[in-house]
């Protein structure tokens, strides 16, 4: 089966289809009865998909529904579930009862960031000699260093020297993980155990590629990083890392003592003693075996990798929790922590490792993307809670009210409702200004002789009432409504007036929790945009239901506030800056006002220059996201001095350019026929120059199609699939698929942090012809920084500027309107 998202979840997360593929076994129905489970047989993560031990049978749409498009609350069709998967929260829980139940000493700084008045010691950076350096040392003996590289030097000698945590920040490109590489050379060197996670795969490869390639290089002899990778073997980014799997270093060297053993090589004083290990080794059960070869090669490795939650796979950690499942108790097992990415770590993530090792190494970029958190995470949350208050027809009351207002779009709505539900709606309608109408209770006049009119009827954007009452009225009722819902009589002339007048419907609105989830995850987001946050949080207030009770309404508050604080902020963020102060606390902890100002001077160090970037491809972040706001002058992103990136692609004028594409007339959701169209143009006249080009010295052109959206992701797929004619793949692909000169990646701008390229053409979807649109969430800061500095050499911008330089998000206007893009044609052919 090929693993497509279901029709009403068109901007499914990548993380679903990772999840699917991940699991051991998938149901055919809701719920996890085994009678309806499915085993897995195989997967193909590049083509998303699953053999099965047999195929799915269809769901049948409910009687009377059958012509109806199949929608969340009445699915149908050939679909697959999985069982709720809590691992990784029950992990994080574990970490934070260990830390609680028995806070050693070596972990009293973990402690310190959630107490007040903590003090944080001065020390002495460690230094090291010239002859020291391994990867920060000149290209040349004698030679300049290269820009930055003093600071990625300082940076090593601080964080080998720190007493708890140290904290690196740099913009994309600027050598973050060359610094990363320098610091684990130098801890190995002084017999160091290094444990490397990331919350991407990507990111951990990249640090371990670097590694293996350099110590590639040397005498078997002065190999002193013995690196061993956790992970399955369809997640790792490289097949030069396949060696490095726990399971196969262990099947190495299992097979490598067996064959030492029965060689009978060595001297003969050992061979009686060779001959009984030997015998004892064979005459072990398999599995017992394995384990003790397991724990040989885990007490070995003096670097371990891999996600925050994947290492937990290591045997050491393995093994430590099976036997203190009930009563969890930190162990120090490693040295150092190293966590990359970490501006997508939260902080509960950062314990699940954090509690193995002693000291704390944090590096990323708070300017790029934050934790991702799915909001319908959120909203089931949040649906938890108003459970707790019972306040979920207080809350559904709220949504329907608010979504009745210019705020909410305006969802003009018929609901079929008791008594005690109207009276909710009649508050929440008054305490949001939303014109209503309660039939049970309105008065009817006679207007130009025609009796049993409402006039609210012509205005009202919430109408509703007991069904009886809807049937009496119905051909009063209004033909252009988004919504009806509720137990409603039969309506037909209504319906079908509606399906005239309509042609087609809206999607489906959303309850409470997903309109509110949404947009506290939204808000976060835009943490740094101050004047798009503020309609945001103003929403957010209107959204809470004005029917509760004082006491509920407090409660339901605080749960959205520590869902806010708890999934949202990232451990290097919390360190770095803090994420505000608790309600009512006079004193402030490390993770609310971030370390103190002479802790964190010492223990934190900015990377200045990038080294990725084409000068033309910088400019924008540079000046937009890394720029002293009270200044205005560049602090971070700097290009350095010996930055090459000369090629003689010519179709652009600039190496930044914007290629204007006005989006077609008509709904297409997240999805854009006329920009796909222009991407794919692009591709291929890039295509046709490389292969007349000798190409890269180090391989294939590397391209990158970006876009913000999965609809439009999908789209793009099947135009790749058909160029490149490879139908089986989802996100790469070759051109030509034999000796390729272009290797091509399709991915949302969320997937490819981390990720570079030669070329990058970015998809932005969104645009039209209404001055005041929605853009999105394109207007993420974080998001939209990490879009624009993903190329190398060349990025176009493909979309509807002249919606953006008119549409109501000042960051969006800016980029629009910014000379550092040339306005581009759509050519039709090669110049």
């Amino acid at each position: 089966m090929i693993l497509e998202p279901p029709p009403w979840r068109e901007d499914e997360p990548e993380q679903t289809f990772d999840d699917f593929l991940r699991a051991r076994e998938v149901y055919q129905r809701p719920g996890t009865d085994q009678r309806a489970s499915l085993e897995k047989r195989g997967w193909d993560v590049e083509a998303r998909a699953l053999l099965l031990d047999r195929f799915p049978s269809v769901l049948e749409p409910e009687q009377g529904s059958e012509h109806l498009a199949p929608t969340s609350a009445h699915p149908h069709g050939a679909l697959l579930w999985l069982r709720p998967d809590i691992y990784n929260l029950t992990r994080q829980q574990w970490a934070m009862r260990a830390l609680d139940n028995a806070p050693s000493r070596p972990l009293a700084p973990l402690i310190k960031l959630l107490t007040t008045q903590a003090s944080w010691p001065r020390f002495e950076a460690h230094a090291l000699s010239e002859q020291d350096w391994v990867f920060l040392r000149p290209a040349t003996p004698g030679s300049a260093l290269r820009d930055g590289t003093d600071e990625q030097r300082r940076f090593v000698e601080i964080a080998m020297g720190t007493p708890d945590f140290a904290l690196l920040e740099g913009p994309p490109g600027s050598g973050k993980t060359t610094a990363i590489c320098e610091l684990i050379v130098q801890l190995a060197r002084e017999n160091k155990r290094v444990l490397l996670v990331a919350s991407t795969n990507v990111a951990v490869d990249n640090v371990l590629e670097r590694l293996i390639a350099w110590e590639e290089q040397l005498p078997e002899e002065d190999r002193f990083v013995l690196p061993v990778r956790i992970g399955d073997s369809g997640r790792i980014s490289s097949d030069a890392l396949e060696p490095f799997l726990h399971e196969n270093i262990e099947r190495t060297v299992r097979d490598d003592i067996l064959d030492f053993l029965e060689s009978g090589r060595g001297s003969e004083v050992g061979a009686q003693a060779r001959s009984m290990l030997d015998e004892r080794l064979r005459r072990t059960p398999k599995k017992e075996r394995s384990e003790l070869i397991s724990r040989l090669v885990a007490e070995s490795v003096n670097l371990v990798c891999g996600t925050p939650i994947g290492v937990l796979q290591h045997p050491e950690i393995k093994d430590y929790h099976s036997a203190d499942r009930h009563h969890p108790r930190p162990r120090e097992l490693f040295d150092v922590l190293i966590v990359d990415e970490a501006s997508k770590t939260t902080f509960t993530e950062f314990l699940v490792p954090a509690i193995y090792a002693r000291k704390w190494v944090i590096v990323g970029d708070i300017k790029q993307l934050s934790p991702y958190v799915e909001s319908e995470d959120i909203s089931q949350n949040l649906r938890r809670a108003l459970q707790d208050i019972d306040g979920e027809a207080q809350a559904q009351a709220a949504a329907r009210a608010y979504q009745a207002t210019p705020r909410g779009q305006i969802v003009r709505s018929l609901i079929a409702c008791d008594d005690d539900q109207a009276r909710l709606l009649q508050i929440e309608a008054r305490a949001k200004g939303t014109p209503y109408v309660d039939l049970d209770r309105c008065e009817t006049r006679m207007v130009a002789g025609v009796p049993g009119v409402v006039p609210g009827l012509l205005y009202a954007n919430l109408i509703f009432g007991a069904p009886d009452t809807l049937a009496q009225f119905e051909h009063r009722l209004p033909e252009d409504l988004d919504l009806v819902e509720g137990p409603l009589p039969s309506l037909h002339d209504l319906q079908r007036a509606r399906a005239h007048a309509r042609g087609e419907t809206r999607e489906q609105a959303g309850d409470w929790a997903h309109e509110y989830g949404w947009r506290l995850v939204r808000s976060y987001e835009l943490r740094h945009n101050h004047s798009e946050r503020a309609p945001i949080k103003k929403q957010l207030d209107e959204l809470m239901p004005a029917s509760l009770t004082e006491e509920a309404s407090k409660k339901l508050s605080r749960h959205a506030e520590n869902i806010r604080r708890v999934a949202l902020p990232s451990i290097l963020e919390l360190l770095q800056i803090g994420f505000e102060r608790l309600p009512g606390w006079d004193r402030g902890v490390t993770l609310n006002h971030g370390l103190p100002d002479e802790a964190l001077s010492q223990r934190l160090v900015s990377l200045s220059f990038q080294h990725r970037m084409h000068p033309h491809i910088s400019a924008f972040s540079r000046q937009h996201f890394y720029s002293d706001e009270s200044t205005s002058r560049s602090t971070l992103l700097r290009d350095a001095s010996t930055l090459e990136r000369d090629w003689s692609y010519s179709r652009y004028t600039r190496r930044a350019v914007w290629i204007e594409v006005p989006r077609p007339r008509g709904r297409h959701g997240n999805r854009n026929p006329a920009e796909a169209e222009v991407v794919m143009r692009e591709l291929e006249a890039f295509a046709r120059w490389a292969q007349r080009q000798p190409g890269r010295r180090d391989g294939p052109w590397k391209v990158s199609i970006l876009t913000f959206y999965r609809g439009q992701e999908a789209m793009l797929r099947d135009r790749l699939q058909r160029f490149t004619k490879q139908p089986g793949n989802t996100r790469n692909f070759a051109y030509p698929r034999k000796q390729p000169r272009v290797e091509i990646t399709l991915c949302t701008v969320d997937r490819f942090q981390g990720h570079e390229a030669d070329l990058v053409l970015l998809s932005f979807v969104k645009g039209g012809g209404r001055k005041h649109g929605s853009v999105g969430f394109l207007n993420s800061p974080n998001r939209l920084n990490v879009a624009l500095t993903r190329a190398r050499y060349q990025i176009a911008l493909i979309g509807d500027r002249n919606y953006f330089a008119h549409c109501r998000s000042p960051l969006l206007v800016s980029l629009a309107t910014s000379p550092h893009y040339a306005t581009e044609l759509a050519w039709e052919g090669d110049r």
